[in-house]
């Protein structure tokens, strides 16, 4: 059971929202998903640096979020800088 869904269950509401889940976003690396997005790859990489996550341009979304114990919906906030 990922993280949120414990949450859910509990009747807490998550912190982000599942508005990427089930969408294959997890299966995009990071350079696609700032391309589609429209997003710097150098501004995405320094936000998660300064998150202290180390990531790539060719690493997948779910990737970086399982190596940290997160959820890739997570980890997609903070490339959009909304956490």
């Amino acid at each position: 059971m990922h993280r949120n869904e414990a949450i859910k269950s509990e009747g807490v509401k998550a912190s982000v929202p599942d508005t990427i889940e089930g969408t294959g976003m997890g299966e995009k690396t990071i350079d696609a998903i700032c391309s589609e997005k429209g997003l710097s790859l150098d501004d995405v990489l320094a936000r998660l640096k300064q998150k202290g996550i180390k990531a790539n341009p060719n690493d997948k979304l779910k990737d970086v979020a399982n190596k940290l114990g997160e959820t890739p919906m997570e980890i997609f906030a903070i490339i959009e800088g909304k956490k």
